[in-house]
This record gives structure tokens, C-alpha cells and sequence, in this order.
């Protein structure tokens, strides 16, 4: 998934078994829960921004960190299993 926009969902993603896939260029914006939310272990996440939304900006904890994601202000954390600017 790339180079899309969420903005005002329930929820960004949820991603379950993302074998093989990647997150990257996307922008998650004031929804109500998460903008990415997954548990997987082979989800490759990078260059996504997360500003606003109402659970986790980016939960992807087991994820393979591509870098450049950024995330603030969002409601239970900004960035759990990744590393995120605040820009």
C-alpha cells in the first residue's frame, strides 16, 4: 500500500497477515482509532505520516523499520516498534 490518504476513519489500517507487504508514503489523519495498527512480524512500514488520530499514530511493534515515518499527536502513542520524527 502506497501513497494513499486516511483521514477521518474509524480506523487508518489493520493489518493482519501482511506477508510480504509494504506500508510506505502514506499520510494518516484525525481518525478515531489508529493510523496503522498491526502485530505482524513481516510488515515492512516506512515514510508514512500519522498526525492526529485518536488511538496510535503507528503500532507496528514486530514491523520492519524502512525509516522516514513521522507521527504526532496522537492519543495513546505516536510510534510503538518503529522509530518516528515529530516534524
Amino acid at each position: 500500500m502506497t501513497d494513499n490518504t486516511f483521514v477521518g476513519n474509524t480506523d487508518g489500517v489493520a493489518i493482519g497477515d501482511p506477508t510480504g507487504s509494504t506500508i510506505t508514503g502514506n499520510v494518516f489523519r484525525n481518525n478515531a482509532g489508529s493510523g496503522i495498527y498491526t502485530d505482524a512480524t513481516s510488515l515492512a512500514v516506512g515514510g508514512n505520516t500519522a498526525i492526529g488520530n485518536g488511538e496510535y499514530g503507528i503500532h507496528a511493534p514486530a514491523a520492519i523499520d524502512l525509516g522516514g515515518n513521522v507521527a504526532r499527536g496522537n492519543g495513546t502513542a505516536d510510534c510503538v516498534g518503529l522509530v518516528c520524527a515529530r516534524r
